[in-house]
Parts: C-alpha cells; sequence; structure tokens
C-alpha cells in the first residue's frame, strides 16, 4: 500500500456498511428464535466428528493479544451456492467432500461451488425432508442424513453401488420419531440412532429397525421422553444424552446406567432432588480419553478418566456482559487439534477449551470484523481431514484453520469498543522497551496498547490543541529514544511523547528555525543520540537528541538526492545513513557530506544487477550489514556489490516470478533465524537469504489482512514481527511457522455426457458411453479447501492424449468429444494449496462402444458388398468405354478429316498475314517515297549500333597500334531551294527529286551505312566504323555527286540542283564517349549545315573535336557560343568554302 492518503474517508464508509450488516445479522438471527423456538429445543448436530489426519498437539494458551484477536474465518454461504444459509450439520464423506445440512437442503462442497439437494413435493429426489439436522458417515464410508420430520436416509454411494438413496422412515417397522437428533455407529455394522421418540437400532444390510425400551418402566434403565445425542467411546461404550440425563451402556447386553451431572448452577449444599440435571446437548471423546459433555444451559463437563467424576468447566473468558456458558445450548463439541476442544453454542459463538489448562477464549461474531464468526449461533463443528474446522452457523459456514499460530491478526480494543472510530489503519508501528507497542493511525491518534495485560491508552487528535494534541492526520514514524520518551512523525508536524505509568503519555510539539511546525514529516531513524528526519519535500533533517539542535543537512534534495520526497531511511555500516526516497535510493556520508544516488532504471527490471523500481517503500539493514531494499512495484532488492560511495551498486532481485505474493512489497523484518519477513499489497512472505527460497503466506496461511503500509513494521522483544495493515495488524511467530502437509485426494465432482448428469460407475467399473453418446465432461477437484484458488490440476486420457493437460483452478474440467470406440483410462491429478501434487491420481475407467456402423461385422459385411459393387462398377464400365470406344473412334475420324481441311486453310491465312505483317513493319520503318528508313527505324537501331562501335574501340584501350575505324559519321542533308521547285513546278516534281537524290546517295554511301529520310527534303547519312578524318571527304562525294548531274522532272526537262551538308562525328570526343549522344552530334551537324546554307548554299560545314574541348560543358558551349569556341581552339571547322566564313556563318542570325 502506498503512504496514508491526507484525509481517509474510505474507513467511515466501510464502518457504516459494517454496522448495519452487524444489525441485519443480529435481526435476522432475532427472527429465527421465532422460527426455531421448537425445532432448536430439539435438534442435535453429530455427536462426533471422524478422526482427520494428526495435528500437532496444541500449544499452551497465552492471554498476549487475546483481547485484540480476531479470528480468520472464511464464510461461505448462499452467494457461494449454499441453498439456505442457516446451517445445521456438517460431514465429510469417505472421498473427502464436505456435506452441509441446512433448512433448504443438503449441499455438497468441493472447494469451488456447491451441489445442492432440495426436497420437492412430488418430484423425486435425494431428501424427503429439507430440513437436515444431522449428518454422519458410517464405519464403512457411507454417509446419513437426519431429517427433521421424514427419518433418515443413507446417501447413494458409488463406492459400495449403492446408486439409490436407502430411505428409513417412520412406523412399526421404521423409526419411532421422525425428527433424528444424532447417529452412531455400533461396531457391528449398525447404526444407533437418537430421535425425539427414543433411541433406535438400525441394521444396514437388512434395514431392519429394532426399538430400544425408554422411559421410566423400561427395564433396561434408560430414562427419558427422548435421545438427543449418541457417542461409542474407544471401548466400544455407548453413552446417550437424554431429556433426563446421561446414561451408558456398557455391553450390547448390560443395561444402561446413568452418569450423574452435578447442577452447577445451584446453590452449596442443596440436596440433589431439588436440583435440576443438566441435559446433555453434546458428547466428545478426545485424543487424551477424555469425555465432554455439552449441556443445555448448565455449561460444560470433562472427566478426565475412567471412574471419575464428571466436573463442571470454568471458564478463564466470558462474553462481553460476563456471562458463561450455563446460559447458552452447548450443541456440538469437537477436538480442533490434540487438547484442544471446541464447544459450539447457540448464542456465544464458539467456546475454546484448553484441556491441559483449563483456559479458554471466544470466538465471536463482530460486524466490523469480515473474518470473524459467520454468527454466534453454531449449530455444528466439524474438523476436516485436513485439519481445517468448519463452523455451520445461522448465517452460513466459517471455515478457520487452528493450526495457524504462526500469525496472528490484531484488530484494537478501540475499534471494537468505538465502531464510530472506523477500521484500523496502522500506518507506523514501534515496540517500546517498556513492552508496550505504540501505533500510529490515519488519524485517529496513536494507540499505546499492552499486549500482555490488554491496557490501551490512546493519544487522541485534537485540532484545538496543535501544541499538545496530535492533529487529525496521519502518523507515519515513530521512533524511540535513550531515555524512553518517543518521536512521533506526522503529516503535520513532529512530536514527542513522554510515557507516563498508567496514564496517557504527555505531548509536545517540536519547532526548530527555519521550518514550519506544521510541515510534513516523513521518515524517522535513531542513530546513536542522533535523530534522523525525513522531510515529506523538504530533505534531510538532523537532530541532537542531547542539546535538542536541528540542522538542515540536505537543503536541496531536488539536486542532493534522487527525489525530494523522502520515504524511508536505515543506518548502514560505518555510520552511513540510506536515504529512500520515490524515486531511487541514496547512500549519505555524515562525515564528509557526500551523496551517492542510486537511481531505478526501467530496463533493470529485466536485469540481475539493477535497481527495478524508484518508490522505496523501506529499508533493513540486516545482522550481516548487508541492504535490503522494499519496492513499490518491483518487489524485493538486496545489495549485493557496491554501494558504499565509491563502486556502481548491484543488487539481487526477487519479485511475483520467484515467489512473492505481490510486486508491490511494503516493509522488512528480520527474524532470529535470519529470515527476512516481507509484507506486500497481497499478503506477507518469508525470504532465505542463503537459498533464496521465498515462501508466501496469504489466507490459508492465516493472513487475514491483505494489503500493508508502507514502512510499517516493528519487532517485539519477544521475538514477535507486527505488520500494520489496513484493518489491524499481522502479529507473526516465526517459530511456529509449519509447512502445510495435507495431500488432498483427487475427486470426480461431476460427470456429464452430451451434457447430461451421470453418475459415477461402483469403483473398478468402466464408464460406458452407448451409442449415440457424442461428448464427456468431467469436472474434478483436489479437495484442499484452505485455499482452492491456489490448487493446481492435470489430466490426460490414457490412449488418446499424449501428455498432461495442465489447467488451473478455474477450469477443472476434462472434455473430450468424438472419441473413437475402445478402452480409456482418465487419470486427473492435483495439488495442494502449495502446488504439491498428490501421489496417485484419480482413475476413470472408460469404454466407448462402438455404434452399429462402427462394429466389426457391419464392416466386414460392408467391405464384401463393396467388393460386389465395385465388380458390377468395373464391368459396367469396361462395356461401356468399349461402347464408346468405337463410337469415338468413328468421330474421331470424321473430326481428323475436318481438322485437316481447317487447318490447309488456317496456314494459307497465317502466311498471308504474316506478309502484312512484313509489309506493315517495313512501312513502319520506311518512307514510301523513297524507299530509304525513315527517323523511328534510327531512333530503334542507333543505341546498339553506336554501343557495339564503342566496345570495338574499348578492346584497343592502351595498345600500341591505331584502334582500327570505330567513328560514326552523322551528315545531315538539305536540298538547297526546294520550295522553288515544288512552287514552280509542282509537287510531282519535288518528289521525283527526292527519288533520284536517294539514289545518288546510295551511291555514295556503303551498303553497312544508314540513309534516312529525316523530313523533308532534308536526310541523314550515317556512316558507321569510319575514321572521322575521312568526313569532309564523304561530305564532298555527295555535294559533288548531287551538283554535277542535272535531276530529270516528270515533264521531260532536266533541273540542276544542289544540296547543303553539315556533319559531325560520334563519339565527339574520343576519350569521353558519354559528352554528347548521338542526338547532340545530330544536332551539332545541323549547326553546320544551317552553316552552310549561309555560305551560299551548295557547300558542307563540319565540326568536330579539338584537343581542348571541355567534355563537361561540351553541350552548353556547342549550343551558346560555337563560334567563340571555332575561334578559341575549342572546336575545329571544316568546311568546302572559306573556314573563317563558315565560322562567322556559325553564329549569324
Amino acid at each position: 500500500m502506498r503512504a496514508p492518503p491526507p484525509c481517509p474517508a474510505f474507513p467511515r464508509l466501510l464502518q457504516r456498511r459494517s454496522v448495519q450488516a452487524g444489525v441485519r445479522s443480529l435481526g435476522r438471527a432475532l427472527a429465527l428464535l421465532g422460527l426455531w423456538g421448537a425445532l432448536t429445543a430439539l435438534a442435535q448436530p453429530t455427536a462426533a466428528a471422524q478422526a482427520p489426519q494428526a495435528a500437532a498437539p496444541a500449544a499452551p494458551p497465552s492471554e498476549r493479544w487475546q483481547p485484540w484477536a480476531a479470528d480468520g474465518f472464511k464464510h461461505l454461504g448462499p452467494g457461494d451456492g449454499l441453498p439456505n444459509d442457516v446451517s445445521i450439520a456438517l460431514a465429510e464423506d469417505a472421498l473427502g467432500f464436505l456435506w452441509v445440512g441446512t433448512m433448504g437442503g443438503v449441499a455438497r462442497w468441493d472447494g469451488y461451488q456447491f451441489t445442492s439437494h432440495v426436497y420437492r413435493p412430488g418430484s423425486p429426489g435425494l431428501l424427503p425432508d429439507n430440513v437436515v439436522q444431522t449428518l454422519f458417515r458410517d464405519a464403512s464410508g457411507r454417509l446419513w442424513a437426519g431429517t427433521n420430520a421424514a427419518g433418515l436416509v443413507g446417501l447413494p454411494d458409488p463406492r459400495l453401488r449403492a446408486a439409490q438413496p436407502l430411505r428409513i422412515g417412520v412406523g412399526p417397522q421404521g423409526l419411532v420419531h421422525g425428527s433424528v437428533r444424532a447417529l452412531s455407529d455400533d461396531g457391528r455394522g449398525g447404526l444407533w440412532v437418537a430421535t425425539d421418540g427414543g433411541l433406535d437400532h438400525l441394521h444396514i444390510a437388512s434395514g431392519r429397525v429394532q426399538r430400544v425400551p425408554m422411559g421410566p418402566t423400561a427395564a433396561n434403565g434408560l430414562r427419558g421422553d427422548g435421545a438427543v445425542t449418541l457417542l461409542r467411546d474407544r471401548r466400544n461404550r455407548l453413552w446417550v444424552g437424554t431429556t433426563q440425563g446421561l446414561f451408558v451402556q456398557d455391553g450390547d447386553e448390560a443395561p444402561f446406567r446413568e452418569v450423574a451431572l452435578p447442577d452447577a448452577l445451584a446453590a452449596p449444599g442443596t440436596p440433589r432432588e431439588q436440583t435440576q440435571p443438566p441435559r446433555p446437548e453434546s458428547l466428545l471423546q478426545d485424543s487424551a480419553g477424555r469425555l465432554w459433555v455439552g449441556t443445555n444451559r448448565h455449561g460444560v463437563f470433562v472427566m478426565e478418566a475412567d471412574g471419575q467424576a464428571f466436573r463442571p468447566l470454568m471458564e478463564t473468558q466470558r462474553d462481553a456482559d460476563g456471562r458463561g456458558l450455563a446460559t447458552r445450548r452447548v450443541v456440538t463439541l469437537i477436538e480442533a487439534r490434540p487438547g484442544e476442544i471446541w464447544a459450539g453454542t447457540l448464542g456465544q459463538g464458539v467456546v475454546v477449551i484448553h484441556a491441559d489448562s483449563g483456559r479458554t477464549r471466544r470466538l465471536v461474531h463482530r460486524p466490523l470484523l469480515p473474518s470473524s464468526l459467520p454468527d454466534d449461533h453454531v449449530r455444528a463443528l466439524l474438523r476436516d481431514s485436513s485439519g481445517l474446522v468448519w463452523a455451520a452457523t445461522y448465517s452460513g459456514l466459517g471455515r478457520l484453520d487452528p493450526n495457524s499460530d504462526a500469525v496472528l491478526n490484531v484488530t484494537p480494543r478501540v475499534t471494537l469498543a468505538e465502531p464510530q472510530a472506523g477500521r484500523a489503519d496502522y500506518a507506523a508501528l514501534m515496540a517500546h522497551s517498556d513492552g508496550s507497542l505504540w501505533l500510529g493511525t490515519l488519524s485517529q491518534g496513536v494507540e499505546v496498547v499492552e499486549p500482555d495485560t490488554g491496557r490501551m491508552r490512546v493519544l487522541r487528535p485534537d485540532a484545538r490543541r496543535p501544541e499538545d494534541a496530535l492533529p487529525l492526520d496521519a502518523t507515519v514514524s515513530l521512533v524511540e529514544a535513550a531515555d524512553g520518551s518517543v518521536y512521533i512523525g506526522n503529516y503535520r508536524g513532529l512530536y514527542r511523547a513522554r510515557p507516563r505509568a498508567g496514564q496517557v503519555p504527555d505531548l509536545q510539539r517540536i519547532r526548530w528555525p527555519g521550518r514550519p511546525a506544521d510541515a510534513g514529516i516523513g521518515p524517522l531513524v535513531r542513530q546513536g543520540q542522533r535523530l534522523w528526519i525525513g522531510g515529506l519535500s523538504d530533505g534531510l533533517w538532523a537532530m541532537d537528541l542531547a542539546s535538542g539542535r536541528v540542522e538542515h543537512v540536505l537543503k536541496q534534495p531536488q539536486q542532493q538526492l534522487t527525489d525530494h520526497r523522502i520515504s524511508a531511511l536505515a543506518v548502514g555500516p560505518k555510520g552511513a545513513l540510506w536515504i529512500g526516497t520515490r524515486n531511487g535510493l541514496n547512500r549519505y556520508d555524515p562525515g564528509t557530506g557526500e551523496v551517492q544516488r542510486i537511481a531505478a532504471s526501467a530496463a533493470a527490471a529485466g536485469a540481475a544487477e539493477g535497481l527495478a523500481g524508484g518508490f522505496v517503500a523501506a529499508l533493513h539493514t540486516d545482522r550481516r550489514g548487508r541492504l535490503w531494499v522494499a519496492t513499490y512495484g518491483a518487489g524485493l532488492h538486496l545489495l549485493t556489490e557496491g554501494g558504499d560511495g565509491q563502486a556502481p551498486a548491484r543488487f539481487r532481485r526477487w519479485g511475483m516470478a520467484q515467489g512473492l505474493p505481490d510486486d508491490n512489497t511494503n516493509a522488512l523484518l528480520e527474524d532470529d533465524a535470519g529470515r527476512l519477513w516481507v509484507s506486500t499489497d497481497s499478503g506477507l512472505a518469508v525470504v532465505d537469504p542463503e537459498t533464496g527460497a521465498v515462501r508466501a503466506l496469504r489466507r490459508a496461511e492465516g493472513v487475514a489482512y491483505g494489503v500493508f503500509w508502507t514502512n510499517a513494521a516493528t519487532r517485539t522483544a519477544a521475538g514477535e514481527l507486527l505488520f500494520g495493515a489496513s484493518g489491524g495488524l499481522s502479529v507473526v511467530r516465526p517459530n511456529l511457522l509449519q509447512a502445510w502437509r495435507h495431500r488432498p485426494a483427487v475427486v470426480v465432482s461431476e460427470l456429464r455426457v452430451d451434457g447430461r448428469p451421470q453418475p459415477l460407475p461402483p469403483p473398478g467399473e468402466p464408464l460406458v458411453l452407448l451409442p449415440p453418446a457424442r461428448s464427456l465432461e468431467v469436472a474434478y477437484a483436489a479437495l484442499d479447501y484452505s485455499a482452492p484458488e491456489r490448487n493446481r490440476y492435470a489430466h490426460r486420457l490414457v490412449g488418446l492424449d499424449k501428455d498432461w493437460v495442465e489447467t488451473d483452478a478455474r477450469r477443472r474440467l476434462a472434455s473430450y468429444s468424438n472419441l473413437p470406440p475402445g478402452e480409456y483410462r482418465l487419470q486427473m491429478r492435483g495439488s495442494n494449496r502449495d502446488g504439491v501434487f498428490s501421489e496417485q491420481p484419480a482413475t476413470l475407467l472408460l469404454r466407448v462402444e462402438p455404434a452399429w456402423h462402427q462394429t466389426l461385422w457391419f464392416r466386414l459385411l460392408a467391405g464384401l458388398a463393396l467388393l460386389g459393387l465395385v465388380y458390377g462398377l468395373v464391368h459396367a464400365r469396361t462395356r461401356l468405354l468399349q461402347t464408346r470406344r468405337v463410337q469415338l473412334q468413328h468421330l474421331v475420324h470424321e473430326r481428323t478429316l475436318e481438322l485437316q481441311a481447317l487447318s490447309q486453310a488456317l496456314s494459307e491465312k497465317s502466311r498471308a498475314l504474316e506478309e502484312k505483317s512484313r509489309v506493315l513493319e517495313r512501312a513502319s520503318i520506311s518512307d514510301p517515297l523513297t524507299g530509304l528508313h525513315n527517323r523511328r527505324f534510327l531512333t530503334e537501331h542507333i543505341e546498339a549500333a553506336l554501343a557495339a562501335s564503342l566496345r570495338r574501340a574499348q578492346t584497343h584501350v592502351g595498345e600500341d597500334r591505331t584502334a582500327p575505324d570505330t567513328d560514326t559519321l552523322f551528315l545531315l542533308i538539305d536540298v538547297d531551294h526546294f520550295k522553288a521547285v515544288n512552287d514552280e513546278h509542282g509537287h510531282a516534281a519535288g518528289d521525283a527529286v527526292l527519288v533520284q537524290l536517294a539514289q545518288r546517295l546510295r551511291v555514295v554511301m556503303r551498303e553497312s551505312d544508314e540513309l534516312v529520310r529525316w523530313g523533308g527534303e532534308e536526310f541523314l547519312a550515317v556512316a558507321r566504323d569510319t575514321d572521322r578524318a575521312r568526313a569532309d571527304e564523304l561530305a564532298e562525294r555527295i555535294r559533288a555527286g548531287v551538283a554535277e548531274a542535272p535531276f530529270r522532272l516528270p515533264d521531260g526537262r532536266a533541273l540542276r540542283l544542289s544540296v547543303s551538308i553539315g556533319h559531325a562525328c560520334w563519339p565527339f570526343i574520343a576519350e569521353h564517349p558519354q559528352a554528347l549522344d548521338w542526338n547532340g552530334v545530330v544536332n551539332v551537324a545541323d549547326m553546320g549545315l544551317l552553316a552552310a546554307k549561309r555560305l551560299g548554299r551548295n557547300a558542307w560545314v563540319g565540326l568536330q573535336a579539338s584537343p581542348d574541348t571541355p567534355h563537361t560543358t561540351l553541350a552548353a558551349l556547342v549550343r551558346a557560343m560555337p563560334q567563340q569556341a571555332v575561334q578559341q581552339g575549342r572546336l575545329r571547322l571544316s568546311s568546302s568554302h572559306d573556314t573563317a566564313a563558315a565560322a562567322r556563318a556559325l553564329s549569324q542570325p
């Protein structure tokens, strides 16, 4: 639990609800008194519970803590499935199930749910009457239920092959009366039955009932109108409590003799004939052979040994009004553990009797304590096979472990005597050297209690007296000084209390300069004559206890500590002070003033050496000087290395994965054995520092409180460890801690086939699943009732499952469907609350019968029929296939002829289409007028041709010989004055000129060169693998070939024409082929063509790179200032005319 809140309002709400619940409980009990007026005068629970497993003898009782001890009962009622909260009878059957008789039927408890059996008129069922007054398990293990009006019922028991209930009614051949009060074995396979009409004997095998005479004239000496309680002792004597006293029969044929019980209520010396003899209500023989008698308003009597007289029990602790057992009916007696007798009463709860010392104490219902007895009307008590004690009350069941002596739950008297004070929340504890215990609360001041005497003094808060009374706020720290005075740290200041013998201590607020008196105080720790004071937000202070002078040691906690909120203090070796904050740990050296900060790291949560949590809830230095750190949210840490102001700190960590009940750890204490005890938000734990083993203690181990306060713990001089909790104190006595050795039986609690409940088969016989059953569900439980939610489970179906199927307490179900026919064994195992499995699993034999279609004869017949069917099908199929084969052959022949004709026609069409495709392909890459390739053809093929030329050129790089012709020349040719030809002679003449020009170009160019009609009257000649030195020669040949001979027009006339040519070479720069691509080279040639036109036509101009041509800026240079580039020698120009004129023509507009 975190540090106390400033204003705890919830406890008051809880208090109001608890008081209201107590009032409702009391009202319900009073209402029931009228209903039970006649019934309780006659009813009697089971005489003696069957002997459970051996338990440790009861420790001698101690008065220490008794005035404030709170019982750790676990309650069960209608909310858990009990058919009626008025519980009357208890029994444990041979398998370990707990049975409860109520006003509304009988119920069986498996630790998780009740299976109820209720009488409904006109409907068949287990019971003939809903009011079950007594339950008894006979020597064979069968369970018997005695009802209020319908006699006796032997419940079904599969172990004994008794599938149906055995009903023994009222009549001449039955019981003398229908109200069954008590049952007992006779030692010969029969039962003694006590009823309101007398005593009967039942011969179980035959069902025959024999009446035992009773009355004033009975020859056997048995007197009374009815039998109330029965007991067969170890000497096989029958003890009978009747309406007129106690009687014993020493043998089967011997008469009954009366055993006198003294009238404890009569005045001394009163003649016996004038006294009212006590009427027995319950009988018990304990493990030491003592006989105990509970009576109707005469208390409890005990006979120490045979031959001695019964003596009355004298209580050492009575109820609140001082009345003892003599005012109530003692209706049930059990031996909770050797030497400890529990007497259940109607109206006074349970009286616990220590047989050796005679001391008594009471277990009663307390409205403000949810862990107290459910109700003070206790009808039956039972100690089960694990040693747990069950109490049947008018408000349901209560369960308690009497052996949980190691943990005592304490609620102070102020909470019991003053309900308006609210719930007890103890945020600070201190064991004083005078033996008293100081308890700091959230808002109710400080309680000073004396555990041995039960006396208490309270330092009550009073806001009107701030100087000599505590404020209405949380007290979170208590420290004793050497003179016995106590320093109290409160959220509103520091106080000093001086104890006074038998009186409330004097209180005084402590003030010092530099700090407001009402500033909050956190943890305190004393080191000799120095008191270390942790401020809630203003750092660390030190008080000299001799002079009272206070020094502000750490004035800037935000900078000096891991956090300014101090939450814990502890003195370490060599005088060092450990300071825990809400965000880390610090080591302060008072000698040097140095602080080592140890911050928490989120990455350390999964590591072994880091401080995984920031909120330090408590610190403890053990006897070996080691530091233990309790953190909120990250478990427990042990400092293993460093932390000495020099080396980094390393820790070992324990969390829930290592066995702690919760990762929120609150307080730390060390016991005499060196073990470390930890309080958490889900119970307590003990850690063995040597082995690292952790044992968690929760409700089952006696810890009634779940949530504890941070840093609220102390150790008494008696070796007790005290932890402050929400609701009270947990007092741990480590030397009394015992291991839980109960190994529970694993039982089948419910069996369903196809969703319908089924009875269990007799032992050794299988459960037979007949068709059409398809599904099986088996619910099972390990009968450890102490903490059934912690039990673990596993099952496997031998014959189907390869491994155990693990499950937890929430789903204890083995479910199977569509099982193949065969023999199976369902094995089920369970653990106790500590996870220890029983040695032998429970086994349910299972046989799945085959359906008619799964039997061998059906499969054989089906196989033969299938073979015959297959043979017939194959024969018919063969004949059909033969017929179809002939038909298919004829059809194939016809279709073959048709396909051959169709194939021939398709072949002819295909050839025609291929020819058309070739024509279209040629048309797409050719000029239809001249027959030359067009620009598309060049675009698709030129890149591959240039790449091939480049590869050939690069193969000779570095060789001495000159590379072969690998240049590609681009010559752009344009017909001079072609527009005039079209205008003067017509387009037909122009077309004739273009056709003849193409023919003349073919004559000049090689077969491997490309001639492309570039557009209109422009042609592009591409000379592949031609040295660039031949470019001028090739341009001149083309120019001359056009100019030397006239062109013939369609009308027969001759026309002389000329062309202008521009050329360039690729790669433009041989060493840098990528400086200008082929499109750029064509553009350079186009510049030359324009220059040739400007020279007057019938000319050519070529541009080539020079040694000074820059390859990085070539494109921009050619495009922007070609004339300057030529003049500067960065481009080389050649022309059929004067080169100077040609250079000027490059840049003319």
